[in-house]
């Protein structure tokens, strides 16, 4: 032992189980931040220019997170996405 300190490891499981709980808290403030930008409808969705963007093609862009949110706050692009497949 190095300057009389005493060298223990850690029990198995303890520090990924403290991450894990760190990492979905993490996800959670991460996912919340998300939904408090959504708009109450995807009818106030409105760009400088006229056209549709089809959800299909624009999810593919965005993370998994963002993804996520969105289609759980708008079940209808979940449903666009399985009949476009």
């Amino acid at each position: 032992m190095m300057g009389g300190m005493s060298f223990s490891p850690q029990r198995p499981g303890t520090a990924p189980s403290d991450l894990s709980g760190a990492v979905a808290e993490d996800l959670a403030l991460y996912r919340e931040k998300f939904r408090r930008r959504l708009p109450q409808s995807l009818e106030e969705l409105h760009g400088p220019i006229e056209g549709v963007v089809m959800w299909p093609v624009l999810r593919t862009l965005v993370g998994r997170t963002v993804r996520s949110v969105w289609e759980e706050a708008f079940p209808e692009l979940a449903v666009r996405v399985r009949a476009a497949a």
